[in-house]
């Protein structure tokens, strides 16, 4: 079975001497025709592969958000029903639930490390305070007001200062939550 890629080749070479030598057209002509039927059969044919292969694309991309959907709903239960022991072994003062039976389930509530909950950024030293500004780096040395910029706590050094004893500024402190875990 010839390619299309050879037809293509083919109709080519013909057409290149035809209009090399114009008396050999009358000798080609239904040469030619014959090719440019095959050629258009082949390339309907590998059009109609391509439209069902589009399809199919589609069909594969709705089934990926379908899945997407039920892992998220999924996820949201799987929390749910973790926030849910979290809060009843809270609020019975239990920290360790285990099974005896062959599954062995420990039930933990465990602590998570500290982190930072900024209160008021307007109140916390600037010392504190990252600034970051955008700006096109041909204009850096000039007009910076202009730009716009944000304001964003540094949480990773007031963290590294609570870990090292030191005192938290105004406006931000340290907490410890609890987390569940399933062994």
């Amino acid at each position: 079975m010839v390619k299309l890629y050879e037809l293509s080749e083919v109709y080519n070479k013909i057409r290149q001497e035809i209009e090399e030598e114009p008396e050999k057209e009358e000798k080609w002509s239904q040469s030619l025709s014959d090719i440019e039927e095959d050629f258009s059969e082949k390339s309907i044919n590998i059009a109609k592969i391509i439209k069902c292969w589009e399809a199919d694309e589609k069909a594969y991309q709705e089934q990926i958000l379908y899945l997407e959907r039920k892992k998220k709903a999924l996820s949201n239960k799987i929390s749910w029903m973790k926030r849910y022991i979290q809060t009843n072994m809270e609020h019975i003062g239990v920290d360790v639930i285990s099974t005896t039976d062959a599954q062995g389930l420990i039930i933990r509530l465990q602590n998570s490390p500290f982190s930072i909950v900024v209160e008021d950024e307007h109140i916390i030293p600037p010392s504190w305070i990252n600034v970051k500004v955008e700006m096109p780096l041909s204009k850096l040395p000039a007009e910076c007001y202009e730009y716009q910029k944000s304001l964003d706590v540094d949480k990773a050094s007031l963290l590294k200062l609570f870990k090292e004893g030191g005192q938290l500024p105004l406006g931000v402190s340290a907490v410890q939550k609890k987390h569940l875990r399933i062994y």
